[in-house]
């Protein structure tokens, strides 16, 4: 069992949201601060909603959306002076 954040952007019940199919309960429903114990299934699930949920791993499993990965952004690296080629060379070792 574990809390999962409702991702959806949608606003929808809870018995629209096809828990019975997969044989799922949902414990609890925590908005804010305040927590709901055993939500009636009219109970209207918002964005920002976790809920706590108790049934078949694979089918739940199968209802978090994917993540989306953010590319890293890349660093500019300033070009190095003459100066500090030279610097490079000489504290190496070898002189060209």
């Amino acid at each position: 069992m574990r809390y999962q954040k409702v991702l959806n952007t949608l606003v929808k019940k809870i018995d629209e949201m096809d828990f019975e199919e997969g044989d799922i309960v949902v414990l609890t429903l925590k908005r804010g601060v305040s927590v709901i114990s055993n939500p009636k299934k009219s109970r209207i699930v918002e964005p920002d909603d976790i809920l706590l949920c108790y049934g078949k791993l694979a089918y739940m499993k199968g209802m978090i959306p994917a993540k989306v990965r953010k590319r890293r952004a890349q660093r500019k690296l300033d070009p190095l002076s003459q100066e500090q080629i030279d610097d490079a060379h000489v504290s190496d070792g070898s002189n060209v």
